[in-house]
């Protein structure tokens, strides 16, 4: 039991997983694009913001924050936000290179979240959801085939 718990605690994709969970990072950053889209780039990048600015919102943990601005706690990733639709009512949340663990995760996060509208793996959106949290589980880790995959989230 001590040896399952210490295992999860050092556990890298814990620490990766729990630096993502919704109210703590990535969806305040796409709600942020969606209020101020002035601030992401033409690619609707956060990239380009300074460390210091990142930090006053207080958006994002520190391990998102590196020294040229946002940064992925998995290999190659990234993250991009930007106001999303016709009228910018949405934004969108674009997650590149997420590992498989991280991809099923993500889905358990946000998928019953209000404000998501929209969530779409390798641009195929996931709907009717199975109901018992097993079958839930199953489904996604069937819809994260791809390592790495490429994950949007689109929010009110």
């Amino acid at each position: 039991m001590i040896c399952l718990c210490l295992g999860l605690i050092f556990s890298p994709l814990n620490a990766a997983a729990q630096s993502i969970t919704p109210d703590q990072s990535a969806l305040k950053i796409a709600r942020l694009a969606a209020v101020i889209p002035v601030m992401a780039d033409q690619m609707g990048n956060y990239a380009e913001l300074s460390t210091d600015l990142l930090g006053k919102w207080d958006i994002v943990p520190t391990g998102l924050v590196g020294e040229n601005g946002l940064s992925v706690p998995w290999e190659n990733g990234g993250i991009g936000a930007a106001p999303f639709g016709d009228d910018n009512a949405l934004a969108r949340l674009n997650l590149t290179n997420v590992p498989r663990g991280i991809c099923v995760e993500l889905g358990f996060l946000t998928l019953d979240q209000p404000r998501v509208v929209g969530f779409y793996i390798n641009g195929t959106k996931l709907e009717n959801m199975p109901i018992t949290l097993g079958d839930f589980m199953i489904h996604m880790t069937e819809s994260c085939t791809a390592d790495p995959s490429m994950i949007d989230i689109i929010m009110r």
